[in-house]
């Protein structure tokens, strides 16, 4: 069953971390508009842009069962929507004219809570049938129009391309790697430093993955005789966002390390001892 849903950007607070990550999304990458949804979109702005082109969406994936947006380390669930608009099988059976799903994550990593503020498109997969079967001349051409030059393989009829990446990347990458070998030449037996630089490391490689380009791939199904229709796959990816969660979460560990390390042992003054 399809849902409705209005996430008003700051509506939904919670207690965040004192230690929340929040990561700065980069202004530089391609942002990939397909059907009028783009990467970095907030929820609210998806949910508009798919109504108006006459798609349902369903956000269940998107919130915890007491109402509250999903955030776990930066993942914020996904939403999926299909068009009212239907196309025809041979066998009778009807199946939306398009779908497209919307995956978004959460700049706050703490995973304890958030405003819808920082939840964002962080991949949207685009599905359509075509009925009349159009060529892969004509395919190209309106992607190429669209998204202007693209890589073409054509034993798979796919086309891709990258975005563009932080103007200042290699610096991010460099101070990254630099903060890595730091941490390295730490001895074991220094755990508490090694801990903090590894925190300090953690923030750079943030940084670093923050400004990491998008990519865009597309794909045809060009239909056989007996098909009914032919259908393309369009998926724009801000892949490393992935590496972000994953990172975040090994930082999560180091944290309650520290904490462990830093903590004054417990001593019951009760107790008697004979020795």
């Amino acid at each position: 069953m399809h849902k409705t849903m209005t996430i008003v950007s700051g509506a939904v607070l919670l207690a965040g971390a004192a230690s929340a990550q929040i990561v700065e999304l980069p202004e530089t990458f391609n942002r990939f508009d397909i059907s009028g949804v783009k990467l970095g979109d907030s929820p609210d702005t998806v949910i508009a842009a798919l109504r108006e082109r006459g798609y349902e969406c369903d956000f269940s994936l998107m919130v915890n069962a007491d109402g509250t947006l999903i955030n776990s380390n930066g993942n914020a669930g996904s939403m999926v929507c299909k068009t009212t608009a239907q196309v025809e099988q041979r066998s009778g059976r009807a199946y939306p004219r398009a779908e497209v799903v919307v995956d978004f994550g959460n700049r706050d990593l703490s995973g304890t809570g958030t405003d819808a503020s920082k939840v964002f498109a962080t991949l949207i997969e685009f599905k359509e049938n075509y009925p009349d079967k159009p060529s892969v001349d004509t395919i190209d051409a309106r992607l190429r129009g669209k998204y202007g030059e693209l890589d073409y393989h054509d034993y798979y009829q796919k086309w891709s391309k990258s975005g563009a990446s932080a103007p200042d990347l290699e610096e991010r990458k460099s101070a990254y790697k630099a903060k890595e070998r730091e941490c390295d030449s730490i001895p074991r037996s220094e755990r508490i430093a090694k801990l903090e630089c590894s925190l300090a490391e953690a923030e750079l490689q943030y940084d670093y993955l923050a400004g990491r380009p998008a990519d865009l791939e597309a794909r045809y199904f060009s239909a056989d005789p007996d098909d009914s229709y032919s259908k393309i796959r369009i998926t724009a990816n801000w892949s490393h966002w992935g590496a972000v969660m994953t990172r975040r979460s090994i930082a999560a560990g180091t944290e309650r390390s520290l904490d462990e390390e830093r903590a004054e042992p417990e001593i019951d003054e009760d107790v008697e001892t004979t020795f």
